[in-house]
């Protein structure tokens, strides 16, 4: 897979989406899908399926931003996945869905970097 140079103008934007869209994130979906997106949030306990874990790696080669922005702005159901999923579409403007999924896209990274983390400590 070739890599493409992105200038730091480029770099800066993406930064600035994904800072924007934790934000959001810590707002509004932290509370079942957990601190560190993992699925492992307050109400996870109650729900039943439980919240999307996104460090699974497994999920980002079969999902595409698009499929992200229909499940954000109309619920899981919309897509077939759990009702519990809410549609955060009236709540929510397309850019900051699109900030949150550019946040969510560096959940798999921070996981690993907390993993190795914790590795080297013990």
């Amino acid at each position: 897979m070739q890599k493409l140079a992105i200038g730091h103008d480029q770099q800066s934007f993406v930064a600035a989406s994904q800072a924007r869209g934790k934000k959001v994130y810590d707002h509004y979906c932290e509370i079942c899908h957990g601190a560190e997106g993992q699925g492992d949030g307050f109400n996870s306990a109650m729900l039943d399926p439980p919240p999307r874990n996104f460090a699974d790696e497994a999920f980002w080669k079969r999902v595409n931003d698009e499929q992200l922005q229909t499940v954000i702005s109309r619920g899981g159901e919309s897509v077939g996945k759990s009702v519990l999923m809410p549609a955060w579409g009236r709540t929510l403007d397309p850019s900051q869905i699109t900030d949150v999924i550019a946040f969510l896209r560096t959940v798999p990274a921070l996981a690993k970097k907390a993993a190795a983390a914790e590795e080297s400590e013990n």
